[in-house]
């Protein structure tokens, strides 16, 4: 199948794709439906915050919200663990509820989204977690590579675009007919009209040059052959 144009595919979406494909595999589903205790959690934050103290660990106790190193006999409502980084509106969040346990990724240009499960590994899932963390930098760098790849085919799609309106102009309008140049998921669609006639032909950046230097010829040869008609007739070849 042949990949959209990049004009159909904006860069929002493609971000979303190649982050969630990461965050996605963070959250670990546990055997047997086990659901670890908010105090095996902050036992592994405790643990990880000696390797990466840029983390920041907020839990909600009494509509009350706390900070630092929690003991895992400590009781309350939530607990997020907290990883920004240097990109604006840039985090990701692992966290959890009485029931339910979250990760949660904002990405600059792209709407924050999250991934859910009701039991969860906590053991993987921290090392997941760390695992982002540590990575992040190199992830980055490979998003900015599809960012540029992004911006160069979304270039060159208008500039072949512009290359076509302006070469069938140049060769139809002055040889008086009418034209109409209609963008497709994958092509373009040109439609020229002649006093009774109307041809319809395909063009993409591999074949207009070709096709559109053919066309004064090819419009010829049909409204000679129209011309001895005298009933309508619609042909078309199949390629």
């Amino acid at each position: 199948m042949s990949i959209k144009p990049a004009k159909y595919r904006p860069l929002e979406q493609i971000a979303r794709k190649f982050w969630d494909d990461l965050v996605s595999t963070i959250l670990v589903p546990a055997e047997l439906g086990y659901s670890p205790s908010m105090g095996e959690m902050l036992s592994a934050y405790n643990d990880m915050k000696s390797r990466h103290p840029e983390c920041e660990c907020i839990i909600q106790q009494k509509e009350k919200r706390l900070k630092g190193f929690f003991q895992s006999g400590d009781t309350f409502s939530g607990i997020r663990i907290i990883r920004k980084f240097h990109t604006e509106k840039s985090a990701i969040e692992l966290i959890q509820t009485i029931s339910t346990y979250y990760v949660r990724f904002q990405y600059e240009e792209i709407d924050s989204f999250s991934h859910t499960v009701n039991y969860c590994d906590i053991s993987q899932t921290m090392k997941n977690f760390e695992n982002f963390i540590e990575n992040f930098p190199q992830y980055m760098e490979k998003f900015e590579r599809k960012r540029l790849d992004f911006e160069k085919r979304l270039k060159i799609e208008k500039m072949t675009e512009c290359s076509i309106r302006a070469s069938v102009s140049q060769i139809l309008e002055p040889m008086g007919y009418g034209w109409s140049l209609t963008e497709r998921e994958r092509d373009y669609l040109l439609q020229i009209f002649a006093p009774g006639t109307q041809i319809t032909l395909t063009l993409n950046a591999k074949n207009f040059a070709a096709r559109i230097a053919a066309l004064p010829r090819a419009i010829v040869h049909v409204e000679s052959l129209f011309s001895e008609l005298n009933f309508p007739i619609d042909i078309s070849k199949k390629i």
